[in-house]
């Protein structure tokens, strides 16, 4: 994995050690998988590999996705894609993990660690507000769109269900959007009526 911008630009060398500090500075991580084509001498189809990362005490932090075309004739096949850590301020020191599944399928499991930053703790420089469990779900909710650019996105929350309507750039975005849901909301289930742009060619 390596330190990436939204747009799946490289900002570190792959490595498997982070400082707090440069991973909440970045907020994007990006993967790349390797796997054995087990499908030569078979027609070809879609295949989408999702990746989860989890945080050291098993809360899922992150995801995202790639899919594509995968034919006969390939021995092996990458997958790649740039996952967004929607509360980098949460981020602590410790084991993560990040699986790789084909549906309901586990394929991989990978671990990376996060080390506290200690040139930043030595010259004092303070951390940044971490998010609150005693604020309002739907006004956290709200802020944490809002400051990824999601402003179009609108919600309703009731109980342990949130609703998602609107509109979002591409699917990408649209799963940045439930991953921030459900790092800021901790929610059970999850409505979404997200309207794509790709899927439609735009408004």
């Amino acid at each position: 994995m390596e330190l990436s911008t939204r747009a799946g630009e490289e900002l570190s060398a792959p490595k498997a050690i982070f400082t707090n500090t440069e991973l909440a500075k970045a907020g994007y991580l990006k993967w790349n998988a390797l796997f054995e084509n087990k499908l030569a001498g078979l027609p070809g189809r879609d295949e989408k590999i999702e990746a989860r990362f989890y945080s050291p005490s098993g809360l899922q932090i992150a995801s995202s996705w790639d899919e594509h075309l995968v034919n006969q004739a390939q021995k092996t096949v990458s997958f790649s894609s740039v996952a967004l850590i929607s509360e980098p301020n949460l981020i602590k020191p410790g084991d993560y993990k990040v699986k790789l599944s084909l549906g309901d399928q586990m394929l991989a499991e990978e671990h990376f660690m996060v080390t506290e930053d200690q040139s930043a703790k030595d010259i004092g420089i303070p951390p940044k507000p971490a998010a609150t469990e005693t604020g309002s779900p739907p006004a956290n909710l709200r802020a944490a769109l809002d400051a990824e650019g999601y402003t179009s996105v609108q919600f309703r929350i009731e109980g342990d269900t949130v609703d998602l309507w609107g509109t979002v750039p591409s699917e990408f975005d649209r799963m940045a959007v439930q991953a921030i849901v459900f790092t800021t909301t901790r929610i059970i289930s999850l409505q979404d009526h997200i309207r794509v742009q790709d899927e439609y060619g735009g408004p």
